[in-house]
């Protein structure tokens, strides 16, 4: 009990076609950083559940990690599939989008998850950053900072994501209230 990637390690090898070892050795090596393995681990279970979509999103986050940016694409995909909506996969395809230099893609997939996600912070962060810095659009930028500041007012350089937006939008003659 000890160790949690030998405990799974032993309960995947004496049920190999029971898919929730397999997952729980996935998110014990996901936990020690070795990504390629828990891929692996994560890959096996989707194999023998291939409609439970948090294995995929696992999947697909583990092979984001790894650097496997093509095949991540692919089980985020799938993942989105089986759980239309699903935030997580949308935004991890969107940083893919984004690392790929698909910038309107990745924006375009951000913007839909902070539509159908009144929560989502972290797409909601990325299209700041986007904005700010991709786009040359403050007010836009200034907007996501806001709304991230709503939903998590201690996120980290949100208050000086508002300041310095608002900052440039003042210097064009724009400004906005600022809050």
């Amino acid at each position: 009990w000890s160790d949690p990637v030998r405990l799974w390690r032993e309960a995947s090898a004496n049920a190999p076609e029971i898919w929730l070892p397999h997952r729980g050795l996935g998110d014990a090596l996901r936990d020690k950083g070795d990504y390629a393995g828990a891929a692996d681990a994560y890959r096996e279970a989707a194999r023998l559940r291939p409609e439970e979509a948090n294995s995929h999103l696992a999947l697909g986050v583990s092979l984001l990690m790894a650097g496997r940016l093509e095949e991540s694409d692919r089980a985020l995909a799938e993942a989105a599939r089986l759980s239309p909506g699903m935030a997580q996969a949308e935004t991890a395809r969107g940083m893919i989008a984004r690392m790929t230099g698909r910038r309107d893609e990745a924006r375009d997939r951000f913007l839909a998850v902070a539509r159908a996600h009144p929560t989502a912070v972290i797409a909601r962060q990325h299209l700041a950053e986007m904005y700010e810095k991709e786009y040359a659009d403050p007010a836009s930028a200034l907007q996501m900072c806001r709304e991230v500041q709503t939903l998590a007012p201690q996120a980290e350089g949100v208050a000086e994501c508002i300041q310095r937006n608002a900052r440039r939008l003042a210097e064009v003659g724009k400004a906005p209230e600022v809050r």
